[in-house]
């Protein structure tokens, strides 16, 4: 505590009070007396022997003196109060040692032979990752006790037994997202520096606006931990192979038993010479003995090619012999093409190399003879499982849906989606109706409008190019036009009408925009006519609109339009059709 320094938020929360007085006896005497009083009101008895006395350097005189009054004896720094240590100078390691007490306790009570390797990752995720959670938000932690964090974590996903083993791929490279080629193990170890002054700047200001803060990495301009996460974040390149490794309808061990397989974290015979062991190698799934490495065991072997063949000959689909992730590729589809067949077609692949594997170790520990058949029975079994929970949302072509057949699985029902009819509807007489919308194409932004009266007769409408920018930028510079033509033409008891949720929140106050956009957003606020309104309708009602935008790209300027014979030939057509009143469907 001192004299312009952060100043502590909860002197009392619960049961923990934190009290501070000057030392001198005379004031502790009245604290002592403020004790007894607060017990005989609330007929509470104060704990003296959970309590604690702490000193500063100028009090140390009075010691004896101050723990015969109070009653309470004198402890030493540091404390923990509300989670978080309290110390005097530096953070030290040993301060936050109860960070790794906790963590250790929690992997002692739990059996790490009867653990997955699935089950472990998920256990890290959800359990031991979220323990220095809170302590990281409220003080720095060194990292000597961030990394000793991590060792345990590391040590508990790779042991067995209780054992410690090889490390087959680096912590580091493990915390990195999905689209990198790994599960999303969050790094939460790592911690955001103490000055945020780089990445907050002033905006122009305004005399009649009090000043903010704005912190340019989020689009709200308020800090958030994961926006600014993102932007230290060393990030590798994204894998198109990793994005579809990791689906919720593959079992999540069989995700996890690839993922090691594509970083060559199997205890094959190979990795393991690599690692300075020497052993004799012999595959387990050959008839004729050959050295068993990652590749040759799951893509290549004897074994292995039986029941990829029997496969690939069902789903007219090859696979690569020399490569894991070249097979995963050729087995799969974009997530955008997602149907049941390409879903079943890309568990089989997964499902193929675990089964191999599961095969293989039973040969090697438990003596069982490998037989091609059962793994394919079981990979029938496993992929009836995976059929049963497909939500897809395409169709299979007949093609497709003849190869489950073949295969006896069903396939899913694909929900239709609700189909709408809808049309755009005139002002009432006497009022006239803005419709505005933005569009965002390749970096660039563009915007349009009309203007129409209680007859559907146009009034006025603009096509607007804006340059680089998103579209809630051309949504509101959209809107921004409009106004600024309504203006122009003295028009008051204007309806508004966008298709963005984002801009007509923003201007009812409901939510809030982004930081580069809010002094926008006030020029259309001071701008609204009297008696206006605005709502927001689906982009069938606001097709004309939409036209003019896209219109803009053509162009690249600005260009206004006050006869119907001047609309553009794109734009043209739709404005009749809302004129006649016709419906459109929505699909």
């Amino acid at each position: 505590m001192g004299r312009n320094e952060l100043g502590i938020s909860h002197l009392f929360y619960a049961d923990d009070v934190l009290i501070f007085t000057n030392g001198h006896p005379q004031s502790v005497t009245s604290l002592k007396e403020i004790i007894n009083k607060y017990e005989r009101s609330s007929r509470q008895k104060t704990n003296m022997t959970k309590s604690g006395l702490y000193l500063g350097k100028g009090a140390t005189a009075f010691k004896v003196q101050v723990e015969g009054i109070l009653g309470i004896k004198t402890k030493d720094f540091p404390i923990i109060y509300l989670g978080v240590p309290v110390s005097v100078g530096r953070n030290k390691a040993v301060d936050y040692e109860f960070l790794v007490s906790k963590i250790r306790m929690k992997l002692e009570g739990w059996k790490t032979r009867l653990l997955s390797f699935g089950g472990k990752i998920t256990l890290i995720k959800s359990v031991l990752a979220s323990v220095p959670v809170y302590t990281l938000a409220c003080s720095y932690v060194p990292k000597s006790v961030l990394n000793r964090i991590e060792q345990l974590m590391a040590m508990f996903l790779w042991s067995s037994r209780g054992a410690a083993r090889f490390h087959w791929v680096k912590w580091g490279k493990i915390c990195k997202p999905v689209e990198e080629g790994l599960d999303r193990l969050e790094e939460l170890l790592q911690y955001i520096p103490p000055s945020l002054q780089k990445g907050v700047q002033h905006v122009v200001l305004r005399p009649d606006k009090d000043d903010e803060l704005i912190c340019t990495v989020s689009s709200s301009g308020e800090f958030y931990a994961k926006d600014y996460w993102e932007l230290l974040a060393v990030t590798g390149g994204r894998h198109q192979w990793a994005e579809r490794l990791w689906q919720p309808y593959i079992p999540f061990n069989s995700s996890a038993f690839l993922w090691k397989g594509s970083h060559h974290a199997l205890p094959v015979d190979d990795r393991i010479i690599q690692k300075g062991i020497p052993i004799a190698s012999k595959c387990n799934c050959c008839l004729v003995p050959r050295s068993e490495s990652i590749q040759h065991l799951l893509l290549s072997s004897d074994c292995a090619t039986k029941v990829w063949s029997h496969f690939s000959h069902i789903f007219h689909t090859p696979w690569n012999k020399n490569s894991i992730v070249l097979s995963l590729l050729l087995w799969s589809y974009q997530t955008k093409d997602y149907n049941s067949f390409a879903a079943i077609k890309l568990s089989t692949c997964v499902l193929i190399m675990h089964g191999i594997w599961k095969a293989r170790c039973s040969a090697r520990f438990d003596e069982e003879i490998i037989n091609p058949l059962s793994i394919i029975r079981r990979i029938m079994h496993q992929l009836g499982l995976v059929a049963m929970q497909l939500k897809p949302k395409k169709k299979n072509s007949p093609l497709q849906d003849n190869i489950l057949q073949s295969l006896r699985l069903p396939s899913a029902p694909v929900r239709e989606p609700v189909r709408r009819w809808f049309r755009w509807e005139k002002p009432p007489l006497g009022l006239y109706k803005l419709n505005v919308d933005g569009s965002s194409k390749e970096g660039l932004c563009a915007g349009g409008g009309i203007i129409r009266d209680g007859h559907g007769r146009l009034v006025a409408a603009f096509s607007s190019f804006y340059g680089h920018g998103s579209n809630n930028k051309g949504e509101l510079s959209a809107l921004l036009d409009g106004l600024q033509v309504c203006q122009a033409l003295r028009l008051s008891n204007v309806i508004i009408e966008s298709d963005s949720v984002i801009v007509v929140n923003a201007i009812q106050g409901r939510s809030s925009i982004s930081w580069d956009l809010t002094y926008m957003l006030r020029q259309c606020s001071e701008m609204l006519p009297s008696g206006y309104s605005i709502t927001h309708i689906v982009r069938q009602k606001n097709v004309v609109a939409d036209r003019l935008a896209a219109w803009a790209y053509n162009h690249m300027g600005y260009q206004d339009f006050f006869q119907t014979r001047d609309l553009p030939s794109s734009v043209w057509g739709m404005f009749r059709c809302n004129q006649l009143g016709l419906w459109e469907l929505r699909k």
